[in-house]
């Protein structure tokens, strides 16, 4: 394994690629592969935990709300809107990946 690692990376431990723009590429793409599973490992958990309160709040009426259960609406909802912006940064992320590819095309030069 330790000569796969060596082969791979220079004398720094970073992976080889043919240049530092593509070194910037592939940390984009990790990037968004991170946010994507952290966002599902997330959502995963959060489902978890809302489901082991037990109650159902759509049959309850909000006069008879708890205050435990109030707070997982706020809760909820705070949660919704933020998995809202996953995909804002996910779209961003591979927007400068694609911007980046075709500024590597223009080349430099001029007409």
């Amino acid at each position: 394994m330790s000569r796969l690692m060596n082969w791979i990376t220079d004398d720094s431990g970073i992976p080889l690629a043919a240049s530092p723009d593509e070194r910037g590429q592939v940390g984009t793409v990790i990037s968004v592969v991170t946010i994507g599973i952290v966002a599902i490992i997330g959502i995963l958990i959060y489902s978890q935990v809302n489901g082991s309160i037990g109650r159902d709040l759509t049959e309850i009426s909000a006069e008879n709300q708890t205050e435990l259960e109030n707070s997982t609406e706020n809760v909820t909802g705070g949660f919704g809107d933020a998995m809202n912006l996953v995909p804002v940064v996910l779209i961003v992320l591979v927007a400068s990946l694609v911007i980046a590819v075709v500024q590597r095309f223009g080349g430099g030069g001029g007409m």
